[in-house]
């Protein structure tokens, strides 16, 4: 699985263009098209909503182009400034999207507490069930 990258508004204005690879929709359906179908999509809703923010476009309809390569999710939220990696909720914008069926998911969420930690696995479980 290759992961989607994050760029974000500092850094856009900083190189004064986007130097990194797969942070957009465009360039990730034409980067797949290119692979063979076993390699797919690992994507990080939270690079997602960053990006999304930074260049402009639509996460959620990334989300639906980019279903047919996606293969795992790193799941997190965040403010879509920086990759913050904030628990997710039961209303997080990208719970409608998920392709249930996937089974590779990461919570990738910030935390120094196991019980929250085991109620973060059990919301996923629950909106995935």
């Amino acid at each position: 699985l290759i992961e989607n990258n994050v760029i974000t508004k500092s850094n856009y204005k900083k190189f004064g263009c986007n130097p990194l690879l797969l942070t957009n929709p465009k360039d990730i359906l034409n980067f797949f098209k290119k692979m063979p179908n076993n390699i797919g999509l690992l994507l990080d809703v939270g690079h997602l909503k960053v990006s999304s923010k930074t260049e402009g476009f639509s996460a959620k309809n990334a989300m639906i182009k980019l279903k047919p390569f996606i293969k795992g999710y790193h799941l997190s939220e965040n403010s879509g400034f920086s990759d913050s990696n904030k628990a997710i909720k039961k209303n997080s914008w990208f719970i409608p999207y998920l392709n249930k069926k996937i089974n590779y998911i990461t919570l990738e969420v910030y935390t120094s507490s196991i019980s929250k930690l085991k109620k973060q696995v059990k919301l996923v479980e629950k909106l995935l069930s």
